[in-house]
């Protein structure tokens, strides 16, 4: 027989972990909006720097251009991230989670196709806030290893 509180302990990591795949999910569409929604308003990233949910949602709508500069790539067709491993443990209002990632980039270089494939991991400080649920304070993200590989073309 589970207690209500492991109930609640239950409820509270399927909600946190919603959040986690409800950001992937955004990034992937490129809906920054979305992305920015999952932060709590005077949520950032990397040790808090990024000066809350608007200063973040301006962030992450510049994404692409940095991320072609920094790949060397012309164009990003698409991304597609896949969480793994994660990991929540909950204290009442308080939270943290690490999980890892596979991140896979389409991109296109002088006009020929790639994809860069990425290991990443998220670590997150979550609180709860009355009107919205659990939400990011804080993460960081770390890039633990990259490669890139051509494009199959034709392929449906």
């Amino acid at each position: 027989m589970y207690s209500e509180e492991d109930l609640r302990l239950h409820l509270d990591r399927a909600a946190i972990q919603a959040v986690l795949v409800r950001y992937v999910n955004a990034n992937g569409a490129d809906d920054f909006d979305g992305m920015a929604a999952c932060f709590a308003e005077d949520g950032g990233m990397e040790g808090g720097q990024s000066g809350g949910r608007a200063a973040l949602r301006e962030r992450f709508s510049t994404i692409r251009p940095r991320s072609c500069v920094m790949w060397s790539v012309d164009k990003i067709v698409k991304t597609q991230h896949l969480l793994t491993n994660v990991e929540i443990d909950v204290q009442k209002d308080d939270a943290t989670s690490f999980c890892g990632a596979t991140t896979y980039v389409l991109a296109e270089r002088a006009g020929e196709p790639l994809v860069i494939v990425r290991g990443i991991t998220y670590t997150d400080t979550f609180v709860r806030s009355e009107d919205e649920g659990w939400l990011i304070k804080n993460r960081t993200h770390d890039l633990i290893w990259s490669y890139e590989t051509p494009a199959l073309t034709g392929v449906h």
